[in-house]
């Protein structure tokens, strides 16, 4: 939307990477932002261990080199000054299979590793080959989330929206009892399945993919992440979590069927 160098006002509904992210960059160009969720980072962002690599391409496609470079400018954005002390670790990222040979662009962003030197980056034995990204890690959800709004162009209200309207050339965002939480010129959902709950978002298509994440203290502490059936890192609690995504559509899992996954 061409602004002609006026600042707009935007509402972001949604604390995750994807509203925190959207937030600082308005911010950033002088826009004024209120976020609204119910907590910072209250759903899957507020994890304790986000892992971030970039995804295997069989040839160089436009959408592949698109996700090579986001991966480059997430692992710069994590490693600037502002976010040094933040719970991370940007030692990598080793995602093992059979079959690790892929097209990269560019090279630099990792190689393919025997299972022997797999267990050797990663200090732990592993049974299998895979891929290195030198440039993949985790970093702790909610943190990062809180400090990308430190900002003054930033604000923060916690609630819980239940309906947005549209009245002339503005937005008008309401909690659950009616009240206005927000009016805007702009406005960006960035909320997940929440999405589903607005008439103006209803139709968009999105599946449902629920996990579950465990911490061990018995569990070997790896030195970089190991990305296989699940996912296994080391915190600076002293704690291993492993994590991983299941079945699509299912709500909730029990006990029993998240250790059977």
């Amino acid at each position: 939307r061409k602004t002609n160098g006026r600042p707009l006002s935007v509402t972001i509904v949604g604390s995750g990477f994807a509203g925190c992210a959207v937030a600082r960059a308005l911010a950033g160009r002088s826009h004024n932002v209120t976020v609204l969720d119910r907590s910072i980072a209250a759903g899957a962002s507020g994890g304790p261990a986000a892992v971030f690599y970039p995804a295997l391409a069989r040839e160089s496609t436009a959408s592949g080199r698109w996700t090579l470079l986001g991966s480059l400018f997430l692992a710069s954005l994590f490693s600037q000054d502002e976010n040094i002390g933040l719970k991370q670790d940007l030692g990598g990222v080793i995602v093992l299979g059979d079959e690790p040979a892929a097209v990269l662009s560019p090279p630099e962003m990792g190689r393919p590793v025997s299972a022997e030197e797999a267990g050797a980056i990663a200090g732990i034995p592993l049974t299998r080959p895979g891929f290195f990204f030198q440039h993949g890690g985790w970093v702790h959800g909610s943190s990062w989330c809180s400090s990308q709004l430190r900002h003054p162009g930033i604000r923060f209200l916690p609630g819980t929206v239940q309906h947005i309207e549209r009245k002339g050339d503005h937005w008008i965002v309401r909690g659950e009892t009616g009240e206005i939480l927000a009016e805007s010129e702009l406005l960006v959902i960035a909320a997940g399945e929440s999405l589903l709950k607005f008439v103006q978002t209803a139709w968009i298509p999105i599946s449902r993919i629920h996990g579950r994440m465990i911490h061990h203290t018995a569990l070997p502490r790896p030195k970089v992440v190991v990305f296989g059936d699940t996912t296994l890192a080391a915190l600076d609690d002293g704690s291993a979590p492993l994590g991983s995504t299941f079945e699509k559509e299912k709500a909730r899992l029990s006990d029993d069927e998240a250790v059977a996954a």
